[in-house]
């Protein structure tokens, strides 16, 4: 019932009344209106930044009070720990040099013989 009272042809001709006396201010209400939006989407973001890093940080703070405080029991594997004493007392004994030792450049006096393709010497 208001629309069938409402003209068209004045809210075109307010728009341009609008825009044609302020012209000059245009570029200025463009601005204004980018820089506020750039604002409230720094606003925005800052608040949701610290919402989530204070609510991670009391979830791991929680996490770190739950675990240091729940009993833990670490498996030993026993057959590994046995395996490595082993090691550890085979690797501290020393080993003796031969004193005789073949050399491995001299062969004697007569070269080896070769093996014969029947396996006899």
């Amino acid at each position: 019932m208001l629309m069938n009272k409402f003209n068209w042809q004045q809210l075109g001709d307010l728009f341009k009344h609008n825009l044609k006396d302020n012209n000059r201010y245009a570029a200025w209400r463009l601005a204004s209106i980018g820089t506020m939006g750039i604002l409230s989407l720094t606003i925005i973001l800052t608040i949701y930044f610290i919402y989530d890093n204070i609510y991670n940080t009391l979830s791991n703070g929680n996490a770190i009070i739950i675990l240091s405080n729940s009993p833990l029991s670490d498996t030993i594997d026993v057959e590994a720990y046995e395996k490595v004493k082993k090691i550890i007392t085979k690797k501290q004994q020393t080993n003796s040099i031969p004193t005789k030792l073949r050399n491995i450049f001299y062969y004697g006096q007569e070269p080896p013989k070769p093996i014969a393709p029947d396996g006899k010497k």
